[in-house]
């Protein structure tokens, strides 16, 4: 990627010789990005002699569309539903499965293959046929796609987004940020980056002032921050608006900390609480707590057992199940072995 734009030579790249590692980009990235230079990583947990390569991209690289948004909020999966089956349902899927594994192996010697490729090949034919036998034998339900759960509630988290939002428009109102993305050549004086920047280029990047300036109105008033934003961003009003976003973003920042450490206090008494709370209450939950072990829990919705001709039995049926685990649990310190002595007069003499 620095090659591609050290080839356009505006700007200039950091760095281009003495490369020793290379970052590759396809096209899509290649033409949405707007500059790529090297940065010294500062002494932390590590040292390197290597620098940090950052790549500037456009905003609307990864924005997905309203349509993808709505079609992943509604999306339905269908999944097995293993309840439903019986064992009317297994005869039958074991069946299909032998007739219709023996159909698409017929062809592939399986015990002379010898290639990756051939196993390859052998492998994704057996998942096709597994998941086609499910679909064929197998009812279905509709589960609705996972909903995560945040760390933090909710009120921290859309501070955080506002947050967010101010640092990118901060970022937006940054010079330096203009002159690369027009591919502008940069003066050595700092002082005259604004002066040097022409009208039309100006009044283009600002066109979508308006939207930003209500955004940024909307953001200060739902947090009882007053800001004075002009209708139209100018030369001569350029670093007073600035300021004005600056100390809005500070405002922000300091909120969201504060609220966060509030928020971590109380969960840490809340915790404590409910520990000591447990400690007379709930021991099991207290000791899982001191040990950060997660309680584990057996689910019997499905069994394999032997009957009483020794024949190996499948079952979903609760009753069943039921029945079996009753028995299990039953019997399990018994011991049907007849050598077994009940006392020591059983034992033999010496």
């Amino acid at each position: 990627m620095a090659k591609y734009h050290a080839i356009n030579h505006v700007p200039e790249v950091t760095r281009i010789s003495h490369r020793i590692d290379y970052i590759l980009g396809n096209n899509n990235i290649l033409n949405g990005s707007i500059h790529t230079f090297t940065q010294p990583i500062p002494p932390s947990h590590f040292n390197s002699d290597h620098k940090a390569v950052i790549t500037l991209l456009q905003n609307d690289l990864f924005k997905p569309t309203k349509l993808s948004n709505n079609h992943h909020r509604n999306d339905i999966k269908n999944k097995p539903n293993y309840s439903m089956m019986n064992e009317e349902l297994w005869d039958e899927y074991e069946a299909q499965s032998k007739l219709y594994f023996k159909y698409r192996f017929r062809y592939i010697d399986i015990d002379n293959i010898t290639s990756q490729e051939d196993l390859d090949h052998a492998w994704n034919i057996f998942e096709h046929s597994v998941q086609h036998i499910k679909n064929l034998i197998i009812p279905t339900k509709k589960v609705h796609s996972k909903t995560f759960n945040h760390l933090y509630p909710l009120h921290i988290r859309q501070l955080n987004n506002h947050v967010i939002s101010i640092y990118k428009i901060k970022q937006y109102l940054n010079l330096k940020h203009m002159y690369i993305r027009n591919k502008l050549e940069k003066p050595e004086d700092s002082s005259l980056l604004l002066s040097l920047i022409p009208d039309e280029i100006w009044n283009a990047y600002f066109k979508n002032w308006r939207t930003i300036r209500d955004q940024i109105n909307q953001i200060a008033k739902s947090h009882d921050h007053n800001i004075i934003l002009r209708h139209y961003i100018t030369k001569e009003i350029f670093y007073a608006q600035k300021t004005e976003i600056y100390k809005l973003y500070n405002h922000l920042k300091q909120k969201r900390d504060d609220l966060l450490s509030q928020w971590k206090i109380e969960r840490i008494d809340h915790f404590i609480n409910q520990r000591n709370f447990d400690l007379s209450t709930n021991q099991t939950r207290m000791i899982n707590s001191i040990l950060q072990r997660k309680p584990r829990r057996i689910t019997l919705d499905r069994l394999i057992f032997k009957d009483d001709n020794n024949q190996t039995i499948f079952t979903n049926n609760p009753k069943l199940i039921e029945k079996e685990a009753i028995k299990h649990y039953q019997n399990i310190g018994k011991h049907e072995n007849p050598l077994i002595y009940n006392s020591f007069h059983d034992l033999p003499m010496p």
